[in-house]
């Protein structure tokens, strides 16, 4: 059922994502090829439309960052906290389900949208021999990786920090979440208390970092390398995504107010 309910989240997330995976590849195909020509022209209406291609560019950008971010809310709310709600709950699938399909469908476009990224940073940056380069440079990586253990160490601080991007974003969503469905077991005003219950998280949080950093002793931050405290801060990411993960599915199957 699992699959049933990612397959109908793709299909519902899929409509709005790739129509904007393809604006940013066109718009920085535009950028790249168009607009930075009419820039370097001496003309002013062509400059305007360069710079206005350029601001295109930026703002599809910008776009596609937040929309993956914004999408995966508005289906939670949808699903589950609107009338919709109604529907889905009645459904022989369990609470923890509903969420698993959200997560899962909002790691796949994060890991999209980044590989979208990284294409639209290929074509601002193609020059002829691109590829050339590329691969003489991580031949030279992989050569340095067989003989230095500081090159291993440098693609685990790179794994970590792609990682802590990702468990970041999942861990932001996983906190809206469980606000919205904390409010929603309101009979009224259920917007105004989700975010009320977005803050005293955010204070809670803060609260509880700050004793756990005062009761570890200086000295083994003072020890600690960078790989070790990326370590940490993804640990820390884990721990606190999996309690707003229990706080949205018990509210969810427990406290769940849809009048």
């Amino acid at each position: 059922m699992l699959r049933k309910l990612m397959k109908h989240e793709l299909r519902a997330t899929a409509r709005w994502m790739l129509p904007m995976f393809l604006l940013v590849l066109l718009a920085t195909a535009l950028a790249r090829f168009v607009g930075s020509a009419l820039i370097d022209m001496d003309n002013n209406v062509l400059n305007t439309i360069g710079v206005i291609l350029l601001m295109i560019f930026v703002l599809s950008i910008m776009g596609v960052c937040v929309l993956a971010f914004v999408l995966m809310l508005y289906r939670f709310w949808k699903n589950l906290l609107s009338d919709e709600g109604y529907v889905m709950m009645t459904l022989p699938v369990s609470v923890h389900q509903h969420i698993l399909s959200k997560l899962l469908l909002a790691v796949f476009w994060y890991a999209c949208t980044v590989l979208v990224l990284l294409g639209a940073v290929f074509i601002l940056t193609y020059e002829i021999g691109f590829f050339t380069d590329v691969f003489r440079a991580l031949r030279l990586f992989f050569q340095e990786l067989q003989l230095d253990w500081k090159a291993w160490q440098s693609v685990l601080t790179l794994a970590e920090a792609l990682l802590i991007m990702l468990f970041g974003a999942l861990l932001f969503s996983l906190w809206v979440c469980a606000a919205m469905a904390v409010g929603h077991s309101f009979p009224n005003h259920k917007s105004l208390l989700s975010v009320v219950a977005f803050f005293l998280m955010e204070m809670a949080m803060q609260l509880i970092g700050g004793v756990g950093a005062g009761l570890i002793p200086d000295r083994v931050f003072y020890h600690m390398d960078h790989t070790e405290v990326l370590g940490c801060i993804l640990g820390i990411e884990i721990l606190a995504g999996t309690v707003f993960y229990f706080i949205t599915a018990y509210f969810l199957e427990k406290r769940l107010n849809l009048e």
